[in-house]
C-alpha cells in the first residue's frame, strides 16, 4: 500500500516523516493568509493540501497567544463566508460566547503545555450568528523541538445541539404532563367517591371522568407540537356522550389551543356533557345544546347554552363537577361563569387567545 505522504510503497522512513513535519511547521510558522498557505501546501505535498482543502471542518493555526494565523477554506465558509483578512490575527477566544471563553483559554493553556484538549463551545460569527462546535486543540512542534504554534480543529454541531435541546424539552414536558395527570386523576377519584351516595354510580362517574382525561392526553400527544383545535376538543368530548350528535350544535372559527388549556377545556366540557345528560338538555329528546364561540379584542368568548330540557334550578351545594370546571379554567386573566337559568344552564368562558395557545 502506498503511504499518503510518500511516493514509495510501504510506510516512509522516520527521517522522511521528520522532514515532512518540519516542512509543515515552517509553512505554518510563516502565518500566511489562506491563498499563500495553500500555495505552500501544494508545493510541499499536493495530496496533503487537497486533504486539508477538502476537509469539512474548520481548521485553524494559532500562535501561542491564541491569535489566528491561518484558516482553511471550509473554516471561512463555516464562519458565515468570512474573508481571510477578517479572521487572521484575531484572538481566537474572543470569537466565543462569554460563558465559553474561560474554557477556550484553558484549552490553549493545556495545548501550550503539550496536551491534546477537547471541548465544546459556542462561537459568535462576525455577522452575529451563533454556532456550536466540538473542538480539539493540539500543539505544533517546530524545528527546535519546542511548541511554536497551536492547531485547532472545530466541527460544527449546531444542529445536533438543537436536536438534543428539543429532545430534552420533550422529556421535561412529558414528565410534567404525567405528574399533572396523576394529580388530576387522584383528585377525580377521591372527590367523586367522597361526594357520591352510591358506590356503583360513583365508580361509573370516575370511569367517565378518567376517560375524558385520557382522551385529552391522547389528543395532545397525537397533535405532535401539543397544539390542537378548539373544535376538535369540543367534537371529541360531545361525541363521547352523544355519538349521533343530534342534539348538539358546535359553531365557531378556527382557534388553536395549547396543552394546558386543551386539558382544562376537555375536562370542563366533559363535565358539562355529563351534567346535561343527567339533569339538563341532553336528558330528554327535545333538549338542545349550542356551543359557540367568537374572538373579540384578542379574547376568546366561549358559550355553552342549553335549552328545551327540564326547568333548571341552582343546586343547593356545589358538587365536584362544578368545582372541577372552575378550578380547571381558573386564571387571573380568564373569566368563567355558570348560570342556572330556568330555561337551561349556561356556561361562559372568556380567555386571552395568546394564553390559550401557549405551549
Amino acid at each position: 500500500m502506498t503511504h499518503i505522504f510518500s511516493n514509495q510503497a510501504g510506510p516512509p522512513a522516520p527521517q522522511v516523516l521528520r522532514s515532512r513535519a518540519r516542512l509543515c511547521a515552517d509553512v505554518v510558522a510563516e502565518g500566511l493568509a489562506v491563498a499563500s498557505l495553500q500555495n505552500h501546501w501544494l508545493a510541499a505535498d499536493t495530496l496533503l493540501a487537497n486533504l486539508l482543502a477538502a476537509s469539512g471542518d474548520c481548521v485553524k493555526v494559532l500562535d501561542l497567544s491564541g491569535r489566528i494565523q491561518a484558516i482553511n477554506p471550509s473554516g471561512l465558509t463555516l464562519w458565515s463566508n468570512a474573508k481571510s483578512d477578517q479572521i487572521l490575527n484575531l484572538w481566537w477566544p474572543a470569537l466565543f460566547h462569554c460563558d465559553d471563553r474561560p474554557t477556550v483559554v484553558a484549552a490553549l493553556t493545556s495545548a501550550r503545555g503539550g496536551e491534546l484538549t477537547s471541548f465544546e463551545g459556542r462561537s459568535i460569527a462576525l455577522n452575529g450568528e451563533a454556532r456550536d462546535w466540538r473542538i480539539r486543540v493540539a500543539p505544533i512542534v517546530g524545528k527546535s523541538g519546542n511548541i511554536e504554534k497551536l492547531l485547532a480543529i472545530a466541527r460544527e454541531v449546531t444542529l445536533a445541539r438543537a436536536e438534543e435541546h428539543r429532545l430534552r424539552l420533550v422529556a421535561e414536558e412529558l414528565q410534567h404532563r404525567l405528574a399533572n395527570a396523576f394529580v388530576v386523576a387522584q383528585a377525580i377519584v377521591t372527590r367523586t367517591l367522597r361526594d357520591c351516595d352510591n358506590l356503583e354510580a360513583g365508580l361509573e362517574t370516575v370511569q367517565v371522568r378518567l376517560a375524558a382525561l385520557s382522551q385529552a392526553h391522547t389528543r395532545l400527544v397525537n397533535s405532535g407540537a401539543g397544539v390542537t383545535l378548539l373544535s376538535d376538543i369540543l367534537n371529541d368530548a360531545v361525541t363521547l356522550h352523544d355519538p349521533a350528535r343530534t342534539q348538539v350544535d358546535i359553531l365557531g372559527p378556527r382557534v388553536e389551543i395549547g396543552p394546558g388549556a386543551g386539558l382544562a377545556l376537555t375536562l370542563a366540557i366533559h363535565e358539562l356533557c355529563t351534567n346535561a345528560l343527567k339533569h339538563g338538555a341532553l336528558a330528554c329528546d327535545a333538549g338542545r345544546v349550542t356551543v359557540r364561540w367568537n374572538i373579540s379584542a384578542d379574547y376568546l368568548n366561549l358559550e355553552w347554552i342549553e335549552s328545551g330540557g327540564a326547568p333548571v334550578r341552582k343546586p343547593s351545594r356545589r358538587g365536584f363537577g362544578s368545582q372541577l370546571i372552575e378550578r380547571a379554567l381558573a386564571s387571573p386573566v380568564c373569566q368563567t361563569r355558570i348560570d342556572y337559568h330556568p330555561e337551561g344552564l349556561r356556561f361562559v368562558h372568556r380567555a386571552p387567545i395568546a394564553d390559550l395557545a401557549a405551549n
